[in-house]
C-alpha cells in the first residue's frame, strides 16, 4: 500500500509535484524529499525551495492545484470541504469553490460507454440523442435524449477509464501520506483514514446505481409536493456508468444570480429551498448535502428542482430526537439543550469535565445569542461548536458532520442569493412544528414506550456493564469492607425504587392526558372520572417520592 508500481503512476506523481511547485509549494517538496521528481532546471532553482511559504494564501493555492490536477484530486477536495471537523474553516470555504474545469469528452467515447453498459446499440434505446453535452464535470457529462416512447430524458454518462484513474490517484495519495506522516508527525491528522474515506466515497461516486437509489428516495418523498421537483429515474435504462432520468427544463440558480428578471422571485426561491432542506432533515431524515446554486433550478410555476444526488446524508432513528433537540437549541439559544445534544450525539471520553464543557459552550454562545436573534449566523455558531468539541475531544459521527456542512452550505446559498433572507425565521417555523408534535398524546405515549424499553435494557445489561468496568480496572485494587457493600446495596435499591415510581407516575400522567379528551358517562368538573383518578394517583405517588428523598 502506498508503493509506486507502474510507469503511469510515476508520471502522475511527477505531474503532481510539478503542479505543486508552480503553486509555490517548493518548501514542502524539498522537506518531503520529492525534489528529484522535478525537471533539472526547476530542481536547481534554490530560491523556490528556501522561500518562506505564505500560510494565508495556502488554501487558495491548494484549491488551484487540485483543479489543475483534476481526476480524484477535485473529488478529494470536495470531500474535504464536507469535513469541517478535520480542516479549518478557511480550507472548507476554499475547497467548496472547487470547479470541474474539464473538456467535453468526444461523442464517440460517450457512445462506447453507453453501448458497453447496455450491450446494445445506442439507437436501440434512444429515439434521439444530442451529440453536444448540456453539462460536463470531472467524472461525467450529461446529454439530452429522447426514449423510444418520446419521453425527454437527461443521460448522465461516466467519462472513460474513471475507475482506473481514481485507483491510480488513491495509490499515489497513500504514497504521499506515508511521506507526509514521516516528516510531519506533529500535524496530528490521520491522513490514511482520510484516504480510506475518500476511497469509499469514490466507489459510491463511480457507481451510478447508488445515485439512482438516492434520487428514488427523494422522488418518493417529494412526489406530492407542489413546490419541489425531483427528476424521476428510469431504472431499466440505468447502469453502473449510465444514469437516465427526467430532463428538467429550467434555469440553474447559478446562471440567474444577477438576472434582473428573477430579482422579485429570489426571496421565494430561497424560501422554497431552505424549507425543503429542513423538511428533508426533520421529517424524512434523508437530506441533500450539497445544495449550492449549481444544483438547484428554477422551473415553471414558481417551483424549484433539486439536482445531483451524489452526496446525501441519513439520520438514524436513534439520532433523530437528538438532532431535533440540537435544532431547538440552536433556534432558541438554549445552552443546556445544545450542550446535552452534543454530548449525546458524540463519543465522549470518560475523563471529560462536563461542567467545564457546558460553561465554555455558554460563554462562546453569549457572543451570538446576547444580540438580536434575527442577526445570528448559524454557520458561525456551528463552526464554534465544532471547535469546542475538538477541544474537549468529543468525537462526532461523520453523518452528523455531513449534516453540519449541509446546514452551512444551505445558509451560505441563502445569504449569497438573497442577502436579506432571514434564515433563522425558517428554522423557527419548523421548531414550532417539533414542539407541537411533542405535545401530541401519540408522541408522548411513544416516548414513554421507548423510555420503558431503554430502562429495561439498562437493567438487563447492568451486570455485564459492571463486569466490564471491573475488568477495565483490573490493574487497580479496590478495597471494600462489609459496611461499604451494604451502603452500595441500599443506594442501588433506593435508586431502582425511585425509577419504578417515576415510570408509574409517567404512565398515570400519560393515561390521564389521553383519557381527558374522551367524553364518558361519569365526569367531574368537566373531566372524565377515570382521567381525574389517574392524575390524583400520580400526584400522591409524586409526593411520596419527594418525602422519601427527604428522609434519606
Amino acid at each position: 500500500m502506498g508503493i509506486i508500481t507502474t510507469i503511469k503512476e510515476l508520471e502522475r506523481l511527477r505531474e503532481i509535484i510539478d503542479v505543486l511547485f508552480e503553486q509555490e509549494f517548493g518548501y514542502f517538496i524539498d522537506k518531503l524529499q520529492l525534489r528529484t521528481h522535478l525537471l533539472f532546471h526547476k530542481r536547481i532553482d534554490r530560491k523556490r525551495f528556501t522561500k518562506e511559504y505564505d500560510a494565508s494564501s495556502m488554501p487558495v493555492r491548494l484549491r488551484i492545484s487540485m483543479e489543475k490536477l483534476g481526476g480524484g484530486f477535485v473529488k478529494l477536495g470536495q470531500l474535504l470541504s464536507l469535513r469541517p471537523d478535520l480542516i479549518s474553516k478557511e480550507y472548507v470555504d476554499e475547497f467548496s469553490k472547487l470547479q470541474d474545469n474539464v473538456e467535453e469528452i468526444p461523442y464517440e467515447d460517450v457512445v462506447n460507454v453507453i453501448e458497453s453498459e447496455y450491450g446494445k446499440k445506442l439507437s436501440d434505446v434512444f429515439l434521439k440523442f444530442e451529440r453536444i453535452a448540456v453539462a460536463s464535470a470531472s467524472v461525467s457529462q450529461v446529454h439530452k435524449a429522447w426514449l423510444k416512447n418520446g419521453k425527454k430524458v437527461a443521460v448522465k454518462v461516466q467519462r472513460p477509464n474513471m475507475e482506473r484513474i481514481f485507483e491510480q490517484d488513491i495509490a499515489l495519495l497513500n504514497h504521499l501520506t506515508n511521506i507526509i506522516e514521516k516528516h510531519y508527525p506533529e500535524i496530528g491528522l490521520n491522513f490514511h483514514r482520510i484516504v480510506e474515506e475518500f476511497e469509499s466515497y469514490s466507489k459510491r461516486e463511480l457507481d451510478f446505481n447508488t445515485e439512482a437509489r438516492n434520487i428514488d428516495i427523494f422522488y418518493n418523498n417529494f412526489k406530492d409536493d407542489r413546490k419541489v421537483v425531483i427528476p424521476r429515474v428510469y431504472k431499466e435504462f440505468t447502469a453502473k456508468r449510465v444514469l437516465v432520468m427526467d430532463f428538467i427544463d429550467g434555469d440553474k440558480l447559478s446562471d440567474i444570480r444577477d438576472d434582473i428578471n428573477f430579482r422579485r422571485y429570489k426571496k421565494n426561491l430561497v424560501s422554497m429551498v431552505v424549507d425543503s432542506f429542513l423538511q428533508q432533515v426533520l421529517v424524512y431524515s434523508t437530506f441533500h448535502a450539497d445544495l449550492h446554486p449549481g444544483n438547484i433550478m428554477s422551473v415553471k410555476n414558481h417551483q424549484v428542482a433539486l439536482l445531483d444526488f451524489g452526496i446525501i446524508g441519513h439520520i438514524s432513528h436513534d439520532s433523530k430526537e437528538k438532532i431535533e433537540n440540537l435544532f431547538l437549541g440552536l433556534t432558541t439559544g438554549n445552552r443546556v439543550i445544545l450542550a446535552n445534544s452534543l454530548i449525546e450525539l458524540g463519543f465522549v471520553d470518560t475523563d471529560i469535565n462536563i461542567n467545564e464543557f457546558k460553561n465554555d459552550l455558554s460563554e462562546r454562545l453569549n457572543v451570538y445569542y446576547d444580540s438580536e436573534l434575527k442577526t445570528i449566523n448559524i454557520s458561525n455558531v456551528l463552526y464554534d461548536l465544532l471547535e469546542l468539541t475538538k477541544k474537549y475531544n468529543i468525537r462526532l459521527p461523520s453523518s452528523f458532520i455531513l449534516l453540519i456542512k449541509a446546514v452551512i452550505t444551505t445558509e451560505g446559498f441563502a445569504k449569497e442569493f438573497y442577502p436579506e433572507y432571514n434564515y433563522l425565521n425558517s428554522w423557527k417555523k419548523h421548531a414550532k412544528r417539533i414542539i407541537r408534535k411533542r405535545k401530541r398524546p401519540d408522541y408522548i405515549l411513544k416516548s414513554f414506550r421507548d423510555n420503558a424499553i431503554d430502562f429495561r435494557n439498562f437493567f438487563v445489561n447492568l451486570p455485564d456493564n459492571i463486569k466490564n468496568v471491573i475488568n477495565s480496572r483490573s490493574n487497580h485494587k479496590i478495597k471494600l469492607d462489609q459496611g461499604d457493600i451494604k451502603n452500595i446495596e441500599n443506594s442501588l435499591n433506593r435508586t431502582i425504587t425511585r425509577i419504578a415510581y417515576g415510570i408509574i407516575i409517567a404512565a398515570l400522567i400519560i393515561g390521564s392526558t389521553i383519557l381527558s379528551v374522551k367524553e364518558t358517562k361519569y365526569m367531574i368538573y368537566g373531566f372524565p372520572l377515570i382521567s381525574a383518578i389517574f392524575l390524583i394517583s400520580a400526584i400522591i405517588l409524586f409526593l411520596i417520592l419527594i418525602i422519601s428523598r427527604k428522609e434519606v
